[in-house]
């Protein structure tokens, strides 16, 4: 079967089973929830691996990504990867919540969380979870980001790509030098600035396009559910399969690497 039809499945499936076993309590108590996001006053652990987490999704998830998406799925697109943050976010949640709360008890690692959450199944989970970080790693952890950023600089500041690579790797090996510390310092103050940047460029992008709102909003609804896409030729299930990747890959729910950082 093919994954445009299976990730939309599997996503929505394991969003709404996650939804019932956690009672839904971030939508029936959600004065609850603004207080744990807020965190304890004084304790930045939460701040720091936000940040880390945040640190892999930003530029390539919410931006190149998102782009991507609506290249090839249409403005419906759009619609679709809202949809897909609905479930991803519980799963996102549990996630990470499960490996943050065994860290606690001093076991730390998530090949030991699998380990003793899953009696049966925990020695193989964790080997396959492994096994499919490093090849994330090798893969859409920094290639595809990697090469997005060399193609800006070649194409606006016309950086050749090998020059503009080792300027890459020399502007990312001193952090990456310090380990996983150094990695969540820099992160901490970088993150922060570049979400500022980023949130304000986007509401500047909307405020001299404001004219244009209602027919992008129209453009993105009827796209969404018209079976001929954006792309010509193209069916319905492309705008849905490509709102749910681009969702995944915006916020990474379900890969580990969030469950990683915190």
């Amino acid at each position: 079967m093919d994954l445009s039809v299976i990730l939309p499945v599997l996503v929505t499936g394991a969003g709404i089973y996650l939804f019932f076993e956690l009672r839904g309590f971030f939508v029936t108590s959600p004065g609850r929830v603004i207080k744990t996001l807020a965190g304890t006053p004084g304790d930045s652990a939460g701040f720091r691996s936000c940040s880390l987490a945040l640190a892999g999704t930003l530029g390539v998830g919410n931006i190149f990504g998102v782009a991507a998406g609506i290249l090839m799925g249409g403005a419906g697109s759009v619609l679709w990867l809202f949809v897909s943050s609905l479930f991803a976010m519980i799963i996102k949640y549990a996630e990470t919540t499960l490996a943050a709360d065994k860290a606690s008890e001093g076991r730390g690692g998530m090949h030991l969380t699998l380990l003793s959450t899953f009696r049966r199944s925990g020695r193989a989970l964790s080997v396959i979870y492994a096994v499919l970080c490093l090849i994330l790693a090798f893969s859409m952890g920094f290639c595809m980001q990697s090469a997005s950023v060399l193609t800006v600089a070649k194409l606006t500041l016309r950086i050749p790509s090998g020059i503009g690579a080792a300027v890459l790797v020399m502007l990312l090996l001193p952090s990456v030098l310090g380990g996983g510390k150094r990695i969540e310092k820099f992160t901490t103050f970088a993150i922060p600035l570049t979400t500022i940047i980023y949130i304000s460029l986007c509401s500047a992008t909307i405020f001299v396009n404001f004219h244009r709102l209602d027919d992008v909003i129209v453009d993105v609804i009827t796209s969404a559910f018209n079976f001929k896409s954006a792309v010509g030729g193209g069916v319905m299930f492309l705008a849905v399969s490509e709102g749910f990747a681009r969702g995944i890959l915006s916020n990474e729910a379900g890969v580990g690497t969030s469950a990683m950082a915190h």
